[in-house]
């Protein structure tokens, strides 16, 4: 009863004029922030025992920040190979006295808590990670225009099939919505993230759909993949997506390339000015992120986002590198967002590996891309990097002690 009365009151606020939703929502996320500060005046303290066969033997991180996050952050940053050890509690006034003293020695210091709390403590020599990074992209004309910024493989994949039997229809009704629910939304989700899914109740869904519409593929042979959708303003919306039957192998046969297809089609057709394609986790090689580059999009922060994530490096440099080794952080960068590729070959970095990391992971949404060797630099791939236009790809070093300072490659 609570879910259906909070979604319907929701549903009343959503349908409220654009005017007004445009002053409302930054009030109401401030008001969010200020909410979970007060829930976190006290912080849990972990000590983190993480596996690494790099290192022969596992390295110790100390996590700042609620208990309860500590599953859902490891996750997202890609390590679940972790145990805790002894932890204790922190006053937020007594983090940075913890900080500087030497019971936070550690491979890797990670602070995870709320964006208000963290400007007031100002931890320094961190790196700050958003909780998750938006796909977006520009509507400019026609869609021979937007077509332009898709990949080659994209092309070829919508020359396939713009010939095949395949269409798309918008559906408002109830059974279409009960059928995308429990047929393909939860399956999907589901099959995707196991036990870690976080699943939208069907009143969430409803609400949405009330608000929106549900862009369906169909076949021949029936329904492929479906998205509940919104307008916001100008904007196309992504809210929810299903694949039928939660069946991963219809992705071959182009279960969410017809869905991306598709919708650019219709949001052009309502003349809206940019697609909102949702959220994924803040790293440049997320499969998610990577193929949502491939259609043109530009990566943003989340807005919504109330939580800061800071990395600090302890006294091992090869623990970052194995933390970060098969995940490249997206990384908060003053107002902006930058990249950071950590290499793995001990071989001299050169020009061609620095055009390989431009290649496959700059997105337009970043400042730069920082790149950070394990081992020795090429005198051409300095070169390269000192002439490189707009200063794009940036060489630095993973010292301890070098970031958020005076001139440093990330700022606060």
């Amino acid at each position: 009863m609570f879910v259906q009365s909070k979604e319907f009151l929701i549903e009343l606020y959503d349908r409220l004029p654009w005017s007004v939703l445009s002053f409302t929502e930054p009030v109401i996320r401030n008001l969010k922030i200020l909410l979970f500060f007060f829930s976190e005046l006290r912080v849990h303290v972990l000590l983190l025992h993480v596996s690494s066969e790099e290192n022969n033997g596992p390295w110790d991180v100390i996590y700042i920040g609620h208990k309860q996050q500590v599953q859902i952050l490891m996750d997202l940053l890609g390590r679940d190979d972790y145990r805790i050890g002894k932890s204790s509690t922190l006053f937020f006034w007594q983090i940075i006295p913890y900080l500087n003293g030497p019971e936070s020695r550690a491979d890797l210091v990670i602070i995870n808590i709320n964006r208000l709390l963290y400007r007031y403590i100002k931890p320094e020599h961190d790196f700050r990670i958003p909780d998750s990074v938006k796909s977006v992209l520009e509507l400019s004309g026609s869609f021979d225009k937007v077509r332009r910024g898709f990949s080659d493989n994209i092309i070829r994949k919508i020359n396939k099939y713009s010939s095949s039997d395949h269409n798309y229809k918008i559906l408002h009704d109830e059974p279409s919505l009960k059928h995308f629910y429990h047929e393909m939304y939860v399956p999907y989700i589901k099959r995707r993230f196991t036990e870690r899914a976080v699943i939208d109740s069907y009143y969430k869904t409803r609400r949405l759909l009330r608000t929106g519409f549900l862009l369906a593929v169909q076949t021949k042979r029936g329904l492929l993949s479906g998205a509940i959708c919104r307008i916001r303003n100008d904007t196309f919306v992504f809210e929810l997506v299903g694949i039928e039957k939660g069946d991963i192998t219809l992705l071959k046969e182009g279960a969410l390339d017809l869905l991306y297809y598709y919708s650019i089609l219709e949001a052009i057709d309502k003349k809206c000015s940019r697609i909102d394609f949702g959220i994924s986790r803040p790293f440049l090689n997320d499969g998610l992120v990577r193929y949502k580059r491939k259609w043109g999009t530009k990566i943003f922060r989340n807005q919504k986002q109330c939580r800061e994530i800071a990395i600090r490096m302890g006294h091992s440099r090869n623990a970052a590198h194995t933390f970060f080794s098969d995940n490249y952080p997206i990384l908060l960068d003053n107002n902006d967002l930058s990249g950071l590729v950590l290499t793995k070959n001990e071989d001299p970095l050169d020009s061609s590996q620095i055009r390989h990391f431009k290649k496959a992971y700059y997105d337009l949404g970043l400042k730069r891309l920082f790149v950070c060797p394990s081992g020795e630099v090429s005198e051409e791939a300095e070169t390269y990097c000192n002439v490189y236009p707009q200063d794009t790809v940036r060489l630095i070093s993973m010292t301890s002690g070098e970031w958020n300072k005076d001139n440093s490659p990330i700022g606060p």
